[in-house]
């Protein structure tokens, strides 16, 4: 299964919200945080234990919402990206 490193950024000011490693070939819907990648300050979301913990995926410069959390397979917490707001950054 391929796997690379997406950067998205929030649709609205093009901050960078989030580093991603993606596996497969599929649209992006939901973001793991196991694979969070970056930036430093989403790093110590791997240290979460439950859904109830985890803050709602906002943007660092303009506070737009870009995930919320939740359950993947139930037991991997994820965000769930809201569609249309954010886009992937060319690197």
């Amino acid at each position: 299964m391929a796997t690379k490193i997406i950067s998205l950024g929030c649709r609205q000011c093009d901050n960078l919200v989030v580093e991603y490693k993606k596996q497969g070939t599929g649209g992006l819907v939901r973001i793991l945080i196991e694979r969070i990648q970056g930036p430093p300050h989403l790093l110590p979301l791997k240290q979460v234990g439950k859904k109830s913990d985890l803050p709602p995926l906002t943007c660092g410069e303009c506070a737009a919402l870009i995930g919320a959390p939740a359950i993947y397979e139930g037991k991997r917490l994820a965000y769930r990206l809201i569609k249309g707001s954010f886009k992937k950054i060319l690197s």
